[in-house]
């Protein structure tokens, strides 16, 4: 929220705030959840470093997804999918060779391991493919709020694979969470304009002739252009119809002239008979 605000210019209320401290209270329900439990898997060396490895890569974490939402919002989605792929991939390649090669090779390789393998490169390529959609469509911290019930879901899926311990507290926290979310959501987050965006909009605006309306259309746009050609199209029309009109009136004039003689020499040939 604090890079949010500094970077992308979000103004946050009194509301935000509030749905923000409620998701905090459900994961603090989840957290006391996970005592009653017994499952606190934590180690009990070397605290202060985990913790501060922890605050760390949190803090890393923001700067990524703020930066992810300021790239998809204001240049190019595919562009950022391309370089994360890349790049992800090299640094990921990089530290599994420096931090994790006695781990992948004591890997016992079957056809079992290498489905979930599979399974497990789809989620994160599904993930990592929809949230610059998501992100685009609402925000960073919106999308790290719903990213709070990722725990819920897999220990609910650790409750029938790994016989997890079940505790009422983890449908509480779900439910807090949840409320909190919503709540986050249902008030929009005003944004104050920057620079970017200024000149982006205006040289789209340019780009499109809408200067004084950015929200005309290009039925607006011919609307306010049509008077120009009107008057033209309406004199092209008047002559044409004064023409019809002309020609009409010496058809009918001279079909009269020819129906009078005609008239004429029928009374001139009776008299003569």
């Amino acid at each position: 929220m604090v890079l949010s605000w500094w970077i992308l210019k979000t103004r946050y209320r009194l509301i935000h705030y509030v749905a923000v401290g409620i998701c905090l209270l459900g994961v603090g329900a989840m957290v006391g959840a996970d005592l009653l439990a017994r499952r606190d898997q934590g180690s009990t060396s070397n605290i202060l470093l985990g913790d501060g490895l922890v605050l760390l890569s949190a803090a890393l974490y923001a700067v990524s997804n703020v930066s992810q939402e300021y790239t998809v919002k204001n240049l190019s989605r595919v562009e950022f999918l391309g370089m994360i792929g890349l790049f992800g991939s090299i640094i990921s390649t990089v530290q599994m060779m420096i931090l994790e090669r006695n781990e992948v090779s004591a890997i016992v390789w079957s056809w079992q391991v290498g489905l979930l393998f599979s399974a497990y490169a789809f989620c994160m390529y599904a993930l990592y493919s929809f949230m610059p959609i998501v992100m685009k469509l609402s925000s960073a911290t919106s999308v790290n709020l719903s990213l709070l019930t990722a725990d819920l879901f897999s220990l609910f899926l650790g409750i029938f694979l790994f016989q997890y311990s079940f505790s009422g507290l983890y449908l509480v926290s779900l439910v807090v969470i949840l409320v909190g979310f919503i709540t986050f959501n249902a008030v929009p987050t005003p944004t104050i304009p920057t620079a970017t965006s200024i000149s982006s909009s205006s040289s789209s605006n340019c780009e499109e002739g809408f200067y004084e309306n950015p929200g005309a259309t290009e039925n607006d746009v011919t609307r306010e252009d049509a008077p120009v050609g009107i008057p033209i199209e309406v004199e092209e029309e008047d002559e044409e119809q004064q023409v019809d009109k002309t020609t009409r009136k010496a058809s009918d004039l001279s079909r009269r002239l020819g129906e009078e003689t005609d008239e004429d020499r029928i009374v001139e040939h009776s008299t003569q008979m």
